[in-house]
């Protein structure tokens, strides 16, 4: 009896060891929803950053192997890809509550992000004084898609090329704003999306087929000191 309890506690310390990051993600955290004490929001911005960040990264890795190195090399693909650091912080919250999981499972003996938490960007406090309130947004939504008149006054043109005066005559122009102004704009007010993230997407970055579309941020664009 002793020897058959041996063995087990044997195979069950082997499975552990084999037990990959993807694997685990798939099979236990997905279905452990109600552990992560969260709102509906949440656990979808959790999704994300596990799957757009840690399976890629760590899929087919033992989670007993994932080490601090692994987060900090993590950590500065995002920064290379033009991630701030707020945002940064973001991404890690969902892949940190999985190590949480397991950590509280035992099945690692260490959260590999608690190791290495004080080398993470800083959070920067945003001021958000100047945002929207949910009224001014959907009041923005709204007439951003009415039709608006330009008025342009007469005046006097000087042509170089002709010695002759001419008068230009005023006129109203009636217009709207163009559609992919009022994509981004649209895109920035319901993602939260930053500049540089929504100049930076492609069209491979949204997934629009599935039951809950999804926007993928795995770049962003910035001005550098030349101008470009």
């Amino acid at each position: 009896g002793k020897q058959k309890a041996l063995e087990a506690e044997a195979r069950a310390k082997e499975a552990e060891a084999v037990l990959t990051f993807g694997k685990y993600v798939e099979t236990e955290v997905k279905r452990k929803r109600r552990f992560f004490k969260c709102d509906d929001k949440s656990w979808l911005s959790y999704l994300y950053s596990i799957d757009t960040w840690g399976m890629p990264e760590w899929k087919d890795i033992p989670i007993r192997e994932i080490s601090g190195k692994n987060i900090t090399d993590l950590v500065l693909k995002m920064e290379e890809g033009g991630l701030s650091g707020n945002t940064v912080r973001r991404q890690l919250v969902g892949i940190n509550a999985v190590f949480r999981l397991a950590f509280m499972e035992e099945i690692i003996d260490a959260n590999p992000i608690d190791r290495v938490r004080k080398f993470l960007p800083k959070a920067v406090k945003v001021n958000t004084s100047n945002t929207f309130d949910e009224e001014q947004t959907r009041r923005f939504l709204e007439y951003m898609k009415k039709p608006y008149v330009t008025e342009y006054k007469s005046f006097i043109r000087n042509n170089p090329n002709h010695p002759k005066e001419e008068k230009v005559k005023g006129h109203t122009d009636v217009r709207t704003v163009p559609t992919q102004i009022q994509a981004v704009l649209t895109l920035a007010i319901v993602t939260g999306l930053r500049r540089g993230e929504l100049i930076g997407l492609q069209w491979n970055d949204c997934n629009l087929d599935d039951d809950i579309p999804t926007i993928s941020v795995n770049k962003s664009a910035s001005v550098t000191e030349d101008g470009q």
